[in-house]
């Protein structure tokens, strides 16, 4: 009878019976942990079109707390002009080709002269993902490197294909992912298997599964056809098994009476908490279809469990008959089902589009009872149904196409109509991603070719130089400079001489743009010397320039106070001077602006050594709140209570790189004292921040803090009281902190009083 009935019967048999499908579960903490992400060749112009080996390309995600890289799973398979996987590949990425990876794999976005440690990747551009949740707005990053001298070796696979132990048997094989296990019948070829997994633990359930139920009614002629899922015959099988996704070809053949009577080729992309059945099934007219029903029937494992959709629920998985509303929605809405219990979740998205298709009209189809069906034909199986739930056509002459996308995802647990309407709204609204190409500068700064010496007083010297331009990536101002300085000539040796030399990296004044005239003050030198003075210039990928031209000048007359210099580290100052020696010296004041005021503010006083001959060192440390630059001022106290101005010196507070919330301290505290609670806030925008304690249990006691702050860095006193004015009790707590789209965690503990 082969071919005789040619409305392709089989393709839409076997696509509807997988509707049933399977589900899986989330992972990582992000947006969408459940998320498969591909990228057609064609989205990356940079390399596609046969110019790069697909094994030369890898994916990296960035960790701004410890500023490391790791590498993670990247698959791409090879897709051939008609659209299969399954064609001979070149090995070249093209446009058909797909990257695949999982969302959750994502993470923060990378500066862009942070690069992996690989000379191969950084002789290459690199692509930089962003993927956009348009649901909330978050991102995430991944970055695609090139490169002949990396290694796979070590990453995960999120995938296992265990194919047939007996030969004979090519389809009785199973697919794994990360939450869920399916196995697939040596006959037909269709799942007979499922096991639901939790990854946190690597515990499976038993097989939940009885049999996929496939009921379809043909009136041919004058004679009823009844065809089931055990009229199906496994005649060929292909698989492509990547780290990502397993993509699972199956050829089936449907006999009737031992007669051909018709196959079907369906394609199924398993991913490590679901797969997901796409394409379009046709109905030709004239067929007679009169049915088509395609049912996951569990077994007696499932009882206790619950089935849900947006029309029903909770409806107990018991064997017992239930009332159940049939209606579905049709496109552009999409419908979701779930059956849930403490051995797991299996949830599906199925979308449903009849404009078509002729003569038809779509429903639910779910049975709970001790035998029969709930369309008329005989049962098969265990021959009791447990929650059997799928998709049903009627109609009289079904006839048309059927466009069908599934996406059946499996967790672990228990699961909420929450999270299967999140998971509807997910999947009605992808993730958006974004390609931004990156280069890698190696070429260095030009060399700073004017260094001048404008002016040399009382142990000092004033240098004055054009800020060169930076390289190749831009006109832009380059990273920092490094002073070099000493007593001796160069002579013929430059790099010999700058070994030996004094070295400055702090206080110097950033890079302005190109052809801007700088200057800086060298402080703390000795008397009557001659020095010679040089400098280099860095940008941000840390190549560094060759030398400068060399100045030369001599300093003059003593003064008491012989160096003046600051340094940062974070937030903090640490002011350093020293005196050649005292008279009557009562001490230090210490004085503070902001570089964009004239106002001065006095900080400190410290106490001076009296009369002294020899060279003493002063130290003192300043906080400050707000990133920017300061300028300190030192001025002297003699001890008849008159004040001398003194030198100036420049700092640039940076903008925290990471937020960090830092440990209380003290820590213990005792109840009723206070603790001292820091972190540090990157975002020059106002973001909205909330400090929040929790006890052990997970219960919130109360916000210690919110509102809208922008970078810097932010110390207060907590007095260990709630809002009310409720003292805590000893004990262990948590405060989270919350900005933007991080939350950083820390402990305290509270001690009797």
């Amino acid at each position: 009878m082969r071919g005789k009935i040619n409305g392709r019967i089989g393709a839409a048999i076997l696509g509807l019976l997988l509707i049933a499908g399977t589900a899986r579960p989330q992972s990582a903490d992000i947006q969408r942990p459940y998320e498969p992400v591909i990228l057609n060749g064609s989205v990356l112009p940079e390399w596609s079109g046969n110019q790069v080996a697909i094994q030369d390309l890898f994916l990296f995600a960035y960790d701004s707390l410890s500023q490391t890289w790791r590498q993670v799973p990247l698959q791409i398979d090879e897709v051939d002009s008609t659209g299969s996987f399954f064609g001979s590949g070149d090995g070249l990425l093209d446009d058909n080709d797909q990257l695949v990876f999982m969302a959750f794999d994502a993470g923060d976005r990378a500066p862009f002269n942070d690069w992996i440690d690989d000379m191969s990747a950084r002789q290459h551009p690199r692509l930089e993902i962003v993927l956009t949740d348009p649901l909330d707005g978050t991102t995430a990053y991944l970055y695609l490197y090139r490169s002949n001298t990396l290694s796979r070796d070590g990453v995960a696979s999120y995938m296992q294909y265990l194919q047939a132990a007996d030969t004979t048997q090519f389809a009785a094989d199973s697919v794994q992912g990360l939450t869920y296990k399916q196995g697939h019948s040596a006959d037909t070829g269709l799942p007979n298997f499922l096991s639901i997994i939790d990854p946190e633990y690597g515990l499976a359930t038993h097989d939940l599964m009885d049999l996929m139920k496939v009921r379809i009614q043909i009136k041919f002629f004058l004679f009823p056809i009844t065809i089931t899922e055990s009229n199906f015959h496994a005649l060929n099988l292909r698989t492509r098994i990547g780290p990502v996704r397993i993509i699972r070809e199956i050829e089936d053949e449907i006999r009737l009476e031992n007669n051909a009577f018709d196959t079907a080729q369906v394609v199924i992309k398993f991913y490590p908490h679901s797969f997901v059945l796409s394409g379009n099934l046709r109905f030709t007219a004239g067929t007679g279809f009169q049915l088509v029903r395609v049912s996951l029937d569990l077994d007696t494992t499932a009882t206790g469990m619950t089935f849900y959709n947006p029309g029903n629920g909770p409806v107990a998985v018991d064997a017992r008959p239930d009332s159940i509303d049939p209606s579905i929605f049709v496109h552009p809405q999409l419908n979701w089902d779930m059956v849930t219990g403490d051995i797991g979740s299996i949830i599906k998205v199925i979308r449903i589009n009849l404009d078509s298709l002729n003569n038809a009209t779509a429903s639910l189809y779910y049975h709970d009872a001790p035998s029969g069906a709930a369309d008329g034909t005989d049962d098969t199986g265990d021959m009791v149904s447990f929650g059997d739930v799928g998709l049903q056509l009627t109609g009289t002459d079904i006839n048309g196409l059927f466009p069908i996308f599934i996406q059946s995802f499996f967790l672990p647990g228990r699961r909420s109509t929450e999270t299967a309407a999140l998971l509807r709204d997910q999947v009605d609204r992808p993730l958006q991603k974004a390609i931004r190409p990156q280069a890698f500068d190696a070429i260095p700064p030009a060399a700073i070719a004017d260094l001048t010496i404008t002016e040399s007083t009382d142990f000092t010297l004033t240098l004055e130089w054009t800020a060169p331009g930076d390289d190749s990536l831009g006109n832009g101002p380059a990273a920092k400079y490094t002073l070099y300085y000493a007593t001796t000539e160069p002579g013929n040796d430059p790099e010999a001489w700058r070994r030996n030399a004094v070295k400055i990296t702090e206080g110097l004044p950033a890079p302005a743009q190109p052809g801007t005239r700088q200057t800086y003050t060298l402080e703390g030198l000795d008397a009557g010397k001659p020095y010679y003075l040089a400098m280099t210039v860095t940008d941000d990928f840390g190549n560094v320039s060759s030398l400068s031209n060399i100045a030369r000048a001599n300093t003059t007359v003593p003064v008491q106070l012989v160096r003046f210099r600051a340094e940062t580290r974070g937030n903090q100052v640490t002011l350093i001077w020293q005196t050649a020696m005292e008279t009557n010296n009562a001490g230090f004041f210490i004085d503070r602006r902001p570089e964009k005021t004239d106002a001065w503010e006095q900080i400190a006083f410290i106490k001076g050594k009296g009369t002294v001959q020899d060279i003493n060192r002063y130290e003192w440390r300043d906080q400050v709140e707000h990133p920017g630059v300061y300028v300190y001022r030192l001025r002297q106290l003699d001890g008849n209570g008159r004040s001398t101005g003194g030198p100036e010196v420049r700092v640039n507070v940076s903008v925290p790189r990471v937020a960090q919330l830092y440990p209380n301290y003290p820590n213990p505290f005792r109840q009723g004292q206070s603790t001292v609670i820091q972190y540090d806030l990157p975002d020059t925008a106002p973001v909205e921040v909330t400090l929040r304690l929790f006890n052990v249990l997970g219960q919130e006691l109360g916000v210690l803090y919110r509102g809208r702050q922008s970078a810097g860095y932010y110390r207060w006193q907590w007095n260990g009281r709630l809002n009310d004015g409720r003292l805590v009790a000893p004990g262990i707590y948590f405060l989270i902190l919350e900005t933007g789209n991080r939350r950083l965690i820390r402990k305290l503990a509270v001690l009797p009083f």
